[in-house]
């Protein structure tokens, strides 16, 4: 306890309480509590979420995919007997309320890895919050190469074809009023050293080699993080068991959105070789047989569609997006694509998005969860879309939807009962 000063008490027993009177107490207090290493179980949550003894490697990846909103979904890789699986759930509050379903990703795999892309958006408060894409990347290397695919839809990209052992990968920074964009970056061990790509506008930029920290040292693991200031850093193994953390510059105390270098006076010096012109013949005779032509034709047969699935929107509803992927390219999509299920109930696409390659395209649809446990077809009824050089035809795919929560009816309840 503390006693209060004279000329404070006299101000306070004073009845105008004023800045003029010269009397506005106010008090500035810090309430604070020591800080308590976790040491017992008593101050955690714990849930089991795999049992089986022959895991090797294991990943988190959490989605956050609304700015100002929560986090949505928690994704899981590990790697069991060899073989990869991603599993999923919805995020609770209580960390024993979590379900985990399997998303049905399977390749054999000696290391694996999680992450999501996404933007770092400031909101009006002037703080960066790192919003989320709703699928995350799945890194993983099975016989010394590197692979990497997106959660839910088709396509694999080598990353590196051998001597790869180990994967990390961390989103870095990216701002726009800056005007700069880091990528998802992907670290991985190649024959003891380490080596980077990144991910940025939907390229893979070709492999770099991470130059600096100990020389003479064979890494034999990584993990990337990122961070509270924004940089980008790998925890490292090396052959003889020592750890190293190694970071990439500031970045002006996570505050500095670009920087401009000039450079002048420059001068250049070398020898400038004599070159000789001389009158030649001005027509020749070129002969060439057995040319083989090689390239993509365009084709006047309608594209087949090779597959079709329901994913998640990113908000836990698997009964609203369908990915289909052609095998040939489509442009100028026009309306026409809808489910169809088993009662002949139809579900319109009311929104399309294609990708790069032209061949996958993710559309939007009705919601189709009263569908749950059906054989669906999806459809296409001709129109304007077109195939290569010819006109899309007609299209009847049978797929089975996954994951659907049909809604449940309410059943009629009598209000009175008599005998005749």
């Amino acid at each position: 306890m503390r006693s209060v000063p004279s000329d404070i008490a006299s101000k306070l027993a004073m009845k105008k309480q004023t800045a003029a009177n010269g009397a506005d107490p106010s008090a500035s207090i810090w309430i604070g509590r020591p800080t308590t290493a976790l040491t017992t179980d008593v101050f955690l949550e714990k849930q089991t979420v795999l049992t089986a003894t022959s895991i090797t490697d294991s990943a988190v990846a959490v989605c956050h995919p609304r700015q100002g909103a929560v986090n949505t979904k928690i994704n899981i890789a590990y790697i069991a007997s060899g073989v990869a699986h991603v599993i999923t759930a919805a995020t609770k509050t209580k960390i024993s309320n979590h379900i985990w379903i399997d998303s049905g990703f399977e390749v054999d795999a000696s290391a694996i890895c999680i992450a999501y892309d996404g933007t770092m958006p400031k909101n009006d408060q002037g703080k960066v919050e790192f919003v989320t894409e709703s699928q995350p990347y799945i890194f993983w290397v099975n016989g010394g190469a590197l692979y990497v695919q997106k959660l839910g839809l088709l396509g694999v990209v080598t990353l590196a074809e051998t001597n790869c052992t180990d994967v990390s990968a961390i989103r870095a920074m990216w701002s726009d009023i800056g005007g700069f964009d880091f990528g998802l970056i992907v670290f991985f061990l190649l024959e003891g050293t380490i080596y980077y790509r990144q991910l940025i506008d939907g390229n893979w930029t070709e492999a770099e080699t991470v130059l600096f920290g100990p020389s003479g040292v064979t890494w034999t693991e990584i993990s990337a993080f990122r961070t509270w200031d924004y940089r980008v850093g790998v925890q490292a193994k090396t052959s003889d068991g020592v750890v190293y953390e190694l970071f990439t510059q500031f970045q002006g105390i996570g505050k500095t959105s670009s920087d401009r270098l000039e450079v002048t006076d420059i001068t250049a010096e070398g020898d400038i070789t004599h070159i000789d012109y001389s009158n030649t013949q001005t027509e020749e005779n070129i002969e060439l047989s057995n040319v083989v032509g090689l390239g993509d034709l365009l084709s006047t047969i309608s594209a087949v569609c090779l597959s079709c699935i329901n994913v998640d929107d990113g908000a836990g509803n698997w009964g609203v997006k369908i990915v289909a992927t052609f095998d040939k390219r489509l442009s100028s999509l026009s309306s026409g694509f809808f489910v169809r299920d088993a009662n002949s109930n139809t579900y319109a696409a009311t929104a399309s998005v294609i990708a790069d390659s032209g061949r996958t395209i993710t559309f939007t649809v009705a919601d189709f969860n009263a569908a749950e446990g059906q054989t669906c077809e999806f459809c296409y009824t001709p129109g304007t879309t077109v195939s290569e050089a010819t006109m899309l035809a007609a299209i009847e795919f049978e797929f089975v939807p996954t994951n659907l929560d049909a809604p449940v009816a309410d059943p009629p309840v009598y209000k009175e009962v008599w005998n005749e």
